[in-house]
């Protein structure tokens, strides 16, 4: 067994999408150099199988947002597990991201088509390099594939062991509501995944989204979402007048905010300095939700590590303001909805697969 395991590298395979799995793991397996010891279809099925199997190397899709790719990248970099990562995506843009802002070293990156298309000898030299390099750092020019390091725009733990969650005391009607912010980060692709399709074609709000996410990243998490809501889901570029039924998601690595303009309320997005240790923040989006929209707007507060969006939930109650939370069981990690919720400011506490009728209930919609 150990000879084996010396001479051959353990491979998991972690694809959101089953045929691209199946693909990579077959196309593996015919290399005497590897052994396939599993797949996964996201970061947390991943995790217990990395920690039971113990592969050499990871393949690791980040092209589906579902599979949360960077979540588990930044996960087994803060467990310290000895393992290779060899990262997909999408484009060139991603790839020249991931190699100027990630700090998960050693890692490969090869572009996607790559490897549903031709898989023309490059997967298979990344996991090879990988095998033999994750004990120390590589540089870039080591081998024929790329090598970067990187980190995600805001800190990603291992999730822990949630705490129950306690109800607020008494929940008041939220009246006339023109707009929902939603603040999310660990976890917060799946759970959006899980919320947004809820919500009918009619909902007649506009919605703001902040996910902790490092940039390019986010475009991708809109398509992926556009495709299973009802609701029009984009990356805002700046400049978009608000309208009811849009989805408008912060860009990786920049601030979103409103302001009035002579049109309407629309986006502004900044590259003011990081709150939290995070760009884009959900207290500068809730910020500037209190100042346009005060006593009307609607604040989700989702799974997620960390305290923003606290002070930006305290400052809309202050002004009336309507505010939902994620409660502790249901979140990957019970960091960003643990202090509105225990400080009593949040109107309802629900489980993630309650917050569509919630919201739709808080917006007036079916």
């Amino acid at each position: 067994m150990v000879e084996e395991r010396a001479t051959r590298a353990r491979v998991l395979v972690v694809d959101g999408d089953a045929g691209t799995r199946q693909t990579l793991a077959r196309q593996l397996s015919e290399s005497a150099s590897v052994e396939v010891v599993g797949t996964a279809i996201n970061a947390r099925t991943a995790m217990p199988k990395t920690a039971s199997y113990r592969p050499d190397v990871l393949t690791v899709d980040l092209v589906s947002a579902e599979v949360e790719g960077l979540w588990l990248a930044e996960a087994l970099r803060r467990q310290r597990t000895p393992v290779g990562l060899v990262l997909m995506v999408a484009d060139r843009q991603s790839a020249d991201a991931l190699q100027s802002r990630t700090e998960l070293a050693p890692f490969d990156v090869v572009l996607r088509d790559d490897t549903t298309k031709a898989f023309d000898g490059r997967i298979l030299p990344a996991v090879l390099h990988a095998a033999g390099s994750f004990a120390q750092p590589t540089t870039a020019g080591d081998s024929a594939t790329e090598v970067a390091t990187t980190a995600p725009s805001c800190p990603v733990p291992v999730p822990a062991i949630a705490a129950p969650s306690p109800r607020p005391k008494s929940a008041r009607r939220c009246i006339g509501a023109q707009v929902v912010g939603i603040g999310t980060s660990t976890g917060g692709p799946n759970a959006l995944a899980r919320v947004l399709p809820g919500l009918p074609a009619d909902f007649p709000l506009p919605i703001l989204i902040v996910q902790h996410m490092p940039p390019d990243f986010t475009a991708s998490l809109a398509q992926s979402l556009s495709r299973t809501c009802k609701l029009r889901v984009r990356e805002a570029k700046g400049g978009e007048l608000l309208a009811g039924g849009e989805v408008l998601i912060a860009p990786g690595g920049r601030h979103m905010r409103v302001a009035r303009t002579d049109q309407g309320i629309a986006t502004r997005i900044t590259e003011d300095p990081p709150e939290n240790s995070c760009r884009p923040a959900v207290d500068y989006l809730f910020r500037s939700l209190r100042e346009v929209y005060g006593a009307t707007a609607i604040a989700v507060m989702m799974t997620g590590m960390g305290e923003d969006g606290f002070a930006g939930c305290q400052q809309l109650r202050s002004a009336g303001a309507y505010l939902i939370a994620q409660d502790a069981a249901s979140c990957t990690v019970y960091g960003m909805p643990r202090g509105p919720i225990e400080s009593g400011i949040v109107d309802v506490v629900a489980p993630l697969d309650e917050l569509a009728t919630r919201i739709c209930e808080a917006a007036g919609a079916r």
